[in-house]
């Protein structure tokens, strides 16, 4: 999204911000489907978070560059031989799908508050899960694309481990924030800031007498604490 973005602008330090939302699991009954869902600016900030607002990719686009750059990853990192890759560029269908058609105006705080839920939320819902002693079943958002069900029953040990497939490893964050509203981003603006501030203000030495007094007035007394008789 950074590079989609930056085409075309001079300024090569603007960053659109984005919160992204790793789920392995789809709408069918928890069904393994590992996907992206993501939170992404319309448009970018520059060094000053002023705001440009630009027109989002067309989906083509975005979802053809996501595709190379996975491919790619996966070259660097030894799964994925030259030949493959070759071969899975060419196929006409890439198996890679990007839906960017969901827009919350900047007012709308409830649609804002409804994407981030949806971005954060587990792959078990309570009030669709049923048990009836030897057979547990659990009814999915919406049915199969093959089989057209929307349900499954399976024995209680089947469920609990397709559950189970979709807990992360420990430490592996499932959210994570990047650009402008990445946590090294938003220290760096914070650090500028407070630069800047002392660099306006002014301040008196500490070794002014009425400087000091005034600092020892307003200096909280400690309290004295009741307590028990010493043991020993």
């Amino acid at each position: 999204m950074r590079d989609l973005y930056r085409t075309g602008l001079e300024d090569r330090h603007a960053l659109p911000g984005m919160v992204v939302s790793i789920q392995p699991y789809g709408d069918q009954a928890a069904n393994w489907q590992p996907h992206l869902r993501a939170l992404v600016s319309a448009g970018v900030f520059n060094r000053q978070e002023r705001v440009a607002p630009l027109g989002v990719p067309p989906a083509g686009v975005a979802e053809e560059l996501f595709r190379r750059r996975v491919i790619r990853l996966l070259m660097r990192r030894g799964r994925l031989e030259e030949d493959a890759a070759a071969g899975l560029l060419s196929w006409r269908y890439s198996g890679f799908s990007l839906h960017h058609a969901i827009r919350v105006e900047p007012d709308d705080t409830a649609g804002v508050q409804r994407l981030c839920r949806d971005l954060v939320h587990p792959p078990l819902a309570l009030g669709r899960l049923t048990y009836e002693g030897v057979r547990a079943g659990y009814r999915g958002w919406r049915g199969h694309p093959l089989t057209v069900e929307a349900s499954v029953r399976l024995d209680p040990m089947e469920m609990l481990a397709r559950w189970c497939q979709h807990l992360p490893p420990p430490g592996f964050h499932l959210t994570r924030l990047y650009g402008t509203y990445a946590n090294r981003t938003r220290g760096a603006r914070t650090r500028c800031a407070a630069a800047a501030a002392g660099r306006c203000g002014s301040s008196r030495s500490s070794s002014d007498p009425a400087v000091i007094r005034k600092i020892l007035q307003h200096r909280p007394r400690a309290e004295a604490r009741a307590h028990g008789p010493p043991t020993g």
